[in-house]
């Protein structure tokens, strides 16, 4: 065993330092954006309204407001490019469902799942490394396979506590497993070892909406902070060849502070301006199983500009009858290497098509990306597509009699 050990660090040592560039693309386990398709054509991570100028199915702070009860799903797919190489992956999930209900217009709850991040790759060695053992010359290749990722399962509430001030409360049950899996080739030989991860994590959000400054500057405040609570553990089981099962005491999970806050100035009745920006920041320096690319965990920043044109209410030309919204955005990513962020730039757009009585909707939103390599010193471009649908009801609501 201690012969195989030895080899299948070598190799992960070769495999490393000769990591081609397409071992950026696969999911590694980074935080993915809290996205729906209308705030993914604005350039936003939710915090500002981007359904309409005062709804973001993202924000609870935004719901007390809602003379519906909402039923919202959304789609993205997308890929991922070298435009130097022949090389590109392509993914699909769902990444938001949410069941929304106002109350009294005065409160608001609410439920739903999205992916908090995703693993899932297939890496093979593309060359062999001879190793002379006994006087004999053996030909060694080494391949990993990964797939799992987190899920979240999200409750929230609203609470309208006058006509300038909004309160949103919301809790993350974080769940999820990964298995990955190392298969090291020695002479058309193979060997395994095998790992099994569980995640558990409670995260913790307030929101607040400020309407204080829109007859004077026209201008609404929002404010989010997100940190985790309670007991965070990650239960590892790892199953090597020709051995028992060894089940690791649990771990605990790394994971960071965020803190949101955003502006929107309503340049006119129908023209929404909105800026946004995220720092987030871990508590633990060390690297944390929840990424597969190794690296410094400290601090991350989105910065975003966003416009939102609105609907015409009661007009009969079509395109009055649509949202329109272009948005970009900047990021430093919290993993990072050799002491240097790691950037990524972004422009997106899409519109929205409300009907119905109700204010059903559908929203469709593009965002293209350019993101530095993570291995590698070549970049890659992003491109992602999200659709969605968001259908509403009277609940709560009891019929009046003629």
């Amino acid at each position: 065993m201690k012969f195989l050990d030895v080899i299948t660090c070598l190799v992960l040592l070769v495999t490393l330092s000769n990591a081609q560039s397409p071992y950026n693309s696969i999911s590694h386990g980074i935080i993915l954006d809290e996205m729906d398709a209308s705030s993914l054509a604005q350039g936003s991570i939710g915090l500002i309204p981007s359904h309409n100028s005062r709804f973001s199915t993202l924000n609870p702070a935004t719901w007390s407001d809602l003379r519906f009860t909402y039923l919202t799903i959304h789609y993205n797919g997308g890929e991922i490019q070298y435009p130097d190489r022949d090389f590109k992956t392509e993914f699909g999930r769902l990444t938001n469902a949410a069941f929304i209900v106002p109350i009294k217009e005065k409160y608001a709850w609410g439920f739903g799942l999205r992916p908090y991040s995703r693993k899932q790759f297939s890496i093979e060695d593309d060359k062999i490394a001879p190793v002379i053992f006994s006087g004999d010359t053996l030909t060694v290749t080494k391949k990993v396979d990964g797939t799992g990722g987190i899920s979240s399962f999200y409750s929230a509430g609203s609470w309208k506590i006058n006509k300038d001030y909004a309160l949103g409360l919301q809790w993350e049950f974080l769940f999820g497993v990964f298995d990955e899996e190392d298969t090291t080739f020695i002479d058309n030989r193979h060997t395994y070892y095998r790992r099994h991860f569980e995640f558990k994590a409670t995260l913790l959000s307030l929101f607040l909406r400020s309407s204080q400054l829109e007859s004077s500057r026209h201008s609404t405040i929002y404010v989010g902070l997100k940190f985790p609570i309670g007991r965070q553990k990650i239960i590892e089981t790892d199953s090597p060849m020709f051995a028992e099962r060894d089940r690791k005491p649990s771990q605990r999970l790394s994971l960071p502070l965020s803190l949101y806050g955003g502006l929107v100035y309503h340049m006119s009745r129908h023209t929404h301006f909105g800026f946004e920006i995220l720092n987030r920041w871990f508590s633990e320096s060390k690297p944390s199983v929840l990424n597969t690319l190794a690296g410094r965990e400290e601090n991350a920043s989105r910065i975003s500009l966003g416009l939102l044109r609105e609907r015409i209410p009661g007009s009969q030309r079509f395109f009055n009858r649509l949202h329109y919204r272009i948005g970009f955005f900047r990021r430093e990513h919290y993993i990072s290497r050799s002491k240097k962020d790691l950037k990524e730039l972004g422009i997106a757009l899409g519109f929205g098509f409300p009907f119905g009585n109700t204010q059903n909707q559908i929203d469709i939103g593009l965002r293209v990306s350019k993101r530095e390599g993570f291995l590698t010193n070549e970049s890659e471009l992003i491109r992602l597509i999200t659709i969605g649908v968001t259908i509403g009801d009277i609940w709560l609501v009891k019929r009046r009699r003629r």
